[in-house]
């Protein structure tokens, strides 16, 4: 499930991700569409990565949407399969970030 997280910055939606997350639930995420925004994936997630991703990319992919840029935040044991999932460390419009660079997060999604 996913949680607004208003702690990290007001200035662009930040979303915690923890539990079970389905392709479904990123998708009912992002009905409203933020230009830019932040996931910031708990340790405590209890999902796959490759849903995440999926859902992710199917709104990225979605032309008319708005979404320009995700940042999303995870643990860098996580990074190689979030890369396996579609997450990408150098991404144009979803990147990667580990645990401990929400700054470089932040500046990135803003750019």
């Amino acid at each position: 499930m996913f949680t607004r997280d208003t702690s990290i910055t007001a200035a662009l939606p930040v979303y915690r991700a923890n539990g079970t997350v389905m392709a479904a639930d990123v998708e009912a995420l992002y009905t409203d569409a933020p230009a830019r925004s932040m996931i910031v994936v708990d340790p405590d997630f209890d999902g796959y990565m490759a849903e995440l991703s999926r859902g992710l990319n199917t709104i990225l992919a979605r032309t008319g949407t708005g979404v320009k840029k995700i940042a999303v935040i995870l643990n860098a044991d996580s990074l190689d399969e979030a890369e396996l999932g579609g997450l990408s460390t150098n991404g144009a419009s979803l990147r990667a970030f580990p645990r401990g660079e929400t700054q470089a997060a932040l500046a990135w999604a803003q750019d």
